[in-house]
């Protein structure tokens, strides 16, 4: 019998360079399928950004999974609503490492946007529920640091600018935005039916869309994504195991390395109230400030729309700049 691994990732965000040289020894024995039950979002409110420490704990379970000759595809399930760009980018370029080594498919859940479909891009092939949110490419999300005012400026257009600290932050933003069209384009051009322009819009689309417009490849769940799996690397007699529980098994920083993946931060739901509210549109940060006075009224066409999240003993109030 032959081993699959199935990642469960919750999120592809974030990434330092301690997730590399780890292993002692690996784990052999009787081929199998591995399942492996990855982060959720782990969000350091002090920063303002998804922790390295998440990321380096996906790279390590990453590379578990590539160094054990016995297994022989990978499945990745991830439920995510993005994050920092250069380390989402990290998390897509050790996906697409491994896809050279064995077939990769992703299993995409409730929500597959900004940085998690990008970490997606380094699959052979990507399945999400007909009512999965996918997509919001080319922006970029974050959430006030504490100490902040609990109203602050989300932008989602190109005119939500004002002063030349935000007009910097927006140009880094463009470049960022056009890198992650570059990589949509190169793993998936010819399979989009969208036009650039909209393919940027930062919104996201139901998984029975995403999968007419090319973003995805086909509408089915986990087991849908194992028997792909098994199926491209050729394989009729497998095992499913936990990816977890080897590396537990292993010990040392295996075993940490799941401890990290797998904390909680009560916080994540923040983040997804933010992306399911802002639906159609996702949410990129532009700056922070006095959000009713320091809108450019300037700007023609631009609509604002107030969302009020309850957070702890006072609500937040986040304006939505959208673009016409």
């Amino acid at each position: 019998m032959t081993r699959l691994v199935v990642l469960l990732s919750v999120l592809a965000i974030a990434g330092a360079g301690a997730g590399y040289a780890l292993f002692a020894f690996v784990l052999g024995g009787t081929p199998k399928i591995a399942v492996m039950n990855g982060p959720l979002v782990v969000v350091d409110f002090d920063e303002g950004v998804i922790t390295f420490e998440l990321a380096n704990a996906i790279l390590t379970k990453l590379d578990f999974a590539a160094a054990d000759p016995d297994i022989k595809a990978l499945v990745v399930r991830i439920n995510s609503p993005g994050g920092e760009a250069t380390s989402s980018e990290r998390l897509y370029a050790a996906m697409a490492d491994v896809r050279r080594e064995m077939p990769v498919v992703v299993s995409a859940q409730w929500l597959l946007a900004s940085g998690g479909y990008m970490m997606a891009m380094g699959a052979n092939h990507i399945f999400a529920d007909s009512g999965s949110n996918i997509g919001s490419i080319g922006v970029v999300s974050f959430v006030a640091p504490r100490g902040f005012p609990s109203e602050f400026r989300i932008g989602t257009g190109p005119s939500k600018v004002v002063g030349p600290s935000e007009r910097v932050l927006f140009e880094e933003l463009e470049v960022l935005k056009e890198a992650f069209y570059a990589l949509v384009a190169s793993e998936r051009g010819a399979l989009i039916e969208l036009e650039k322009g909209d393919l940027l819009s930062g919104r996201t689309w139901l998984g029975v869309q995403a999968v007419q417009l090319g973003l995805i490849d086909e509408l089915g769940g986990e087991r849908d994504a194992i028997r792909k799996a098994a199926e491209l690397a050729g394989l009729r007699r497998y095992e499913v195991v936990q990816l977890e529980d080897e590396m537990t098994e292993a010990g040392g920083l295996y075993a940490e390395a799941v401890e990290t993946a797998n904390a909680y931060d009560p916080e994540l739901d923040f983040l997804f109230e933010l992306e399911a509210a802002a639906n159609p549109l996702a949410l990129a940060g532009i700056g922070l400030g006095d959000a009713t006075g320091s809108a450019d009224r300037r700007l023609v066409g631009i609509k604002e729309r107030a969302l009020e999240v309850s957070r702890g003993p006072e609500p937040h109030l986040y304006h939505l700049y959208l673009p016409p």
